[in-house]
């Protein structure tokens, strides 16, 4: 049997080898027992690149790193001055789950006027579609109805209504919202106006 030592593995059986391209064989017989046989102190095993895989990495003599006192800069936490930057991403409006959100506008004030015209900005957000919207105004302390009204916003998520109402006769009016979502839940604001 022929044992051919190659970089710290051991080839057995190998006839298809040359061994010429080896530095170093042993022939070994085999023993009754097992053991293993140290080699001679002062055998030297030489590596012959041709036989290596070539993605092999090899050895190399290059100096180990030494550590050193020498301080490293610091890693900068910020982005230094003149460098551009990304800007912060814009803020989403939040849109109301549950009931509608209704806000009332009343761009020129709530103090008008005989004659004059009364501008009303009525917003509704509601994250499970706005439908119906109604709105009606009546006197302060009183159930006359002077104005209704009505508008369906498609069940989207926002809807803008803007609405200008004239000839209001003088006292003090309050103007209803109500909306309904989707799912049929419903909400109500009022704002309170002065005609003189």
């Amino acid at each position: 049997m022929t044992v051919i030592l190659l970089g710290g593995a051991i080839f057995a059986g190998v006839d298809n080898m040359r061994l010429s391209d080896i530095t170093t064989s042993l022939t070994v017989t085999p023993l009754s027992t097992h053991t293993t046989m140290p080699l001679p102190a002062k055998e030297t095993i030489e590596i012959i690149p041709a036989l290596l895989p070539t993605d092999t990495p090899r050895p190399t003599n290059s100096p180990s790193p030494v550590a050193t006192d020498t301080p490293l800069p610091p890693t900068p936490t910020s982005t230094p001055t003149g460098t551009p930057t990304s800007p912060p991403p814009s803020p989403t409006p939040t849109i109301v789950t549950g009931k509608p959100k209704i806000v009332i506008t009343l761009p020129d004030g709530e103090t008008y006027e005989r004659g004059d015209s009364l501008k009303v900005v009525i917003s509704i957000q509601d994250a499970d579609g706005v439908g119906n919207v109604f709105w009606w105004i009546t006197h302060a302390g009183a159930n006359s109805v002077l104005i209704r009204g009505n508008h369906w916003c498609s069940n989207t998520v926002e809807c803008l209504i803007t609405k200008e109402f004239t000839d209001l006769p003088s006292g003090a009016f309050n103007i209803f919202v109500t909306a309904f979502d989707n799912l049929e839940n419903s909400a109500l604001e009022d704002v309170q106006i002065l005609v003189r």
